[in-house]
């Protein structure tokens, strides 16, 4: 079982496990709204160690497409409404995948996807590896990029920029 850490303003740092309530989503919350971070891409800053360890490309993918966001806005670029939302989804969802060895998809659907054969390479993700296949939500395609020689995989449909581009 891994630990996911959460680097708090001081430097000091707070275990995020599947059952650890000692970190809040207002933790994650507080991170995305300091100095250190509000400026920088939301590509970039949840590969950031930094900002909140332990989370990688797959997890960046799904937190971001969860909370409706486009990878290239920033924390100050946001709403306090969609800064809580990805404070929730980024503990929800990080919670989620450390208790079921990394599945990010719903029960509901895996459930459902299982019962069609799919194995689980197939039914594990929302967006994650799913380049060229129909968004779960709204039936766009989803699009893979790379950023830094990271794979990302955003769909349009579901994650429109909050900034004119």
């Amino acid at each position: 079982h891994r630990d996911l850490h959460l680097s708090l303003r001081r430097q000091r740092q707070m275990c995020i496990r599947d059952r650890d309530d000692q970190v809040a989503w207002r933790d994650i919350l507080a991170q995305l709204q300091s100095v250190n971070f509000r400026r920088r891409s939301l590509a970039a800053l949840y590969l950031d160690q930094h900002f909140v360890a332990g989370i990688g490309n797959y997890l960046r993918s799904e937190i971001l497409f969860q909370a409706g966001l486009y990878p290239f806005d920033r924390p100050q670029d946001l709403t306090l409404k969609q800064l809580g939302l990805l404070a929730r989804t980024t503990l929800a969802l990080t919670r989620q995948a450390y208790a079921t060895a990394g599945v990010t998809n719903t029960p509901a659907r895996v459930k459902r996807l299982r019962a069609n054969g799919l194995r689980r390479q197939q039914y594990r993700f929302l967006i994650f590896g799913r380049r060229g296949q129909a968004c779960y939500r709204c039936s766009s395609q989803i699009e893979r990029i790379e950023i830094s020689g990271r794979r990302l995989y955003l769909c349009h449909g579901c994650q429109p920029s909050v900034t004119p581009r």
